[in-house]
């Protein structure tokens, strides 16, 4: 079925004419309807509407020094073993998600043109170069 160039520009026109007019649209409701940015530094309101500092939940309920000092014994037990199980998860997630990515990164460039994919490895040794920098700055400053 031969198809005429005339009716192929019709087809690229109308095409390009839905991508600008829908990015312009899209552009003008991002900008009305954008959410404003979450207040920094401030603390929650409770149920009633009072403000209250960063705390537990069950500090609302008013416990006992005794039983605070019970709650605080077992917040600090628990939250050694969350963190040790983060830890531990941790070190079994980062290589399966680093082989993951090596993956989909080999599956990206078997699609690519060989300069293309050169460029591809390029630019991912660039991004990971600047994602070690950036994570051994955050991990120094702790």
């Amino acid at each position: 079925m031969a198809v005429s160039s005339g009716t192929r520009f019709a087809t690229v026109l109308i095409l390009v004419t839905v991508f600008v007019s829908g990015g312009l649209l899209g552009a003008a409701l991002d900008r009305r309807l954008g959410a404003e940015p979450a207040p920094v530094n401030e603390t929650p309101e409770n149920q009633r509407g009072e403000r209250r500092e960063r705390g537990m939940i069950v500090d609302e309920v008013n416990p006992s020094p005794e039983q605070k000092a019970q709650i605080d014994s077992i917040v600090a037990l628990n939250r050694d073993r969350i963190r040790d199980l983060r830890d531990r998860l941790e070190d079994e997630y980062r290589p399966l998600r680093r082989d993951l990515v090596l993956e989909t990164r080999e599956a990206i460039k078997s699609v690519l043109s060989p300069e293309q994919a050169a460029e591809y490895t390029r630019l991912l040794a660039e991004y990971d170069e600047k994602r070690r920098n950036r994570d051994s700055d955050s991990n120094g400053s702790r």
